[in-house]
């Protein structure tokens, strides 16, 4: 019962690391290519 508890929290605790990286990820990847826009634009 306390083990099922514990493996919840850790996977739910890696599903949001992993969701905030990707996030993060995807962010950093469209200030990039709004930076090459810009720069093709000149």
């Amino acid at each position: 019962m306390w083990k099922e508890i514990e493996y919840k929290r850790w996977k739910l605790a890696i599903y949001n690391i992993r969701k905030s990286f990707c996030y993060e990820w995807r962010e950093s990847r469209l200030i990039f290519v709004k930076e090459e826009e810009r720069d093709q634009m000149k």
